[in-house]
């Protein structure tokens, strides 16, 4: 496995408070996969493969860019990487642009929380 840093929501944004999430939202359509630290966690069926970056400084972005602060925290993560280049969404929705420093895998285990 290969280190980097997860980005998950904290729960004010779903509204499920107590449970780190990491959610996808297209059109009217939302996938959330569960995270806790400790497990290792693989995509959610309506989507993937997983999205984490390389670097604290480009998660860091990420929140500031989608308005996350304070709803979200940063983990250390061993991840597996994916030979995936697109994120999926359903059955024929597929992203290939992504924020800087975005890594795709096809597990992640939170480590421990950074910030």
């Amino acid at each position: 496995m290969t280190e980097g840093y997860k980005v998950v929501n904290t729960g004010a944004v779903t509204g499920i408070r107590g449970r780190l999430t990491s959610v996808m939202v297209w059109g009217e359509e939302i996938a959330c996969t569960y995270y806790e630290v400790g497990v290792t966690t693989c995509p959610n069926p309506k989507c993937g493969p997983l999205a984490l970056f390389s670097d604290v400084f480009s998660a860091r972005s990420f929140i500031s860019i989608y308005g996350l602060p304070g709803e979200a925290a940063i983990y250390l993560c061993d991840y597996t990487p994916s030979e995936r280049r697109a994120l999926w969404f359903g059955e024929s929705r597929v992203m290939t642009q992504f924020s800087h420093g975005t890594i795709l895998a096809d597990s992640i285990k939170l480590v421990e929380k950074v910030e």
